[in-house]
């Protein structure tokens, strides 16, 4: 079994993320499994319109250097596009299958409990 140092730290950090906005869901500590609310997808789903409108700042401003025949601006904005798009499409499939990914990540965590009570002699 794992122990309650894990999953108070799984806590931890589900926590802090689900409080500003990087993922849809939670970690329930009483029961040990993750858990979705409607308070953190749309905290999410905010993030995800403010970057879709960052990438879209960068996305002209890489134009616009392209443009003005700056290379030095243009490598730069580009690196931030590539980076944002990944950003991006992360932040998107999070947000659109919430709770698919919240099956993956439970059954993650039953796999690994049994595992581990397993390998305990």
């Amino acid at each position: 079994m794992l122990d309650e140092k894990f999953y108070h730290i799984v806590w931890l950090t589900f926590s802090t993320a689900s409080y500003i906005g990087a993922i849809p869901f939670t970690f329930d500590r009483e029961t040990k499994q993750f858990k979705w609310s409607t308070f953190t997808t749309i905290l999410h789903r905010f993030w995800l319109v403010m970057a879709v409108l960052t990438g879209t700042f960068i996305f002209f401003q890489t134009l616009r250097f392209h443009h003005i025949g700056d290379p030095q601006s243009f490598n730069m904005c580009y690196c931030f596009l590539l980076a944002y798009g990944l950003v991006c499409s992360s932040i998107s499939v999070s947000s659109s299958f919430p709770q698919h990914l919240l099956l993956l990540l439970n059954g993650f965590l039953v796999f690994f409990t049994r595992i581990s009570s397993k390998c305990k002699h």
